[in-house]
C-alpha cells in the first residue's frame, strides 16, 4: 500500500461452552503510523479548509481572468 503502512493479521482461537466448541477468527487490516504520516492528513485538512474559506475569492479571480473585467459587487 505504500506510505509506510503495514498489513497485519490477527487470529483468535477460543474454546467455549460445555462441549468445548472452538471459535476461530482471522482478521487482516492496514495500520498507518500516524506519528510519521499524520502531517499529510493535517496538510490535506488545512488545504481543504483554506479552499472552502477562500472559495469566493477564487470565483471572483476566475471571473476576472475569464472576462478580463473586474467582477460585479454582487458576484459570488
Amino acid at each position: 500500500m505504500g506510505c509506510g503502512s503495514e498489513r497485519y493479521t490477527v487470529s483468535l482461537s477460543a474454546h467455549y461452552g460445555d462441549g468445548h466448541e472452538e471459535l476461530k477468527v482471522t482478521a487482516r487490516f492496514w495500520a498507518v503510523p500516524w506519528r510519521t504520516q499524520g502531517w499529510k492528513v493535517l496538510l490535506a485538512i488545512f488545504f481543504i479548509a483554506f479552499v472552502i474559506w477562500k472559495r469566493r475569492n477564487f470565483r471572483r479571480a476566475w471571473y476576472a481572468l475569464r472576462t478580463g473585467k473586474p467582477p460585479p459587487k454582487d458576484y459570488q
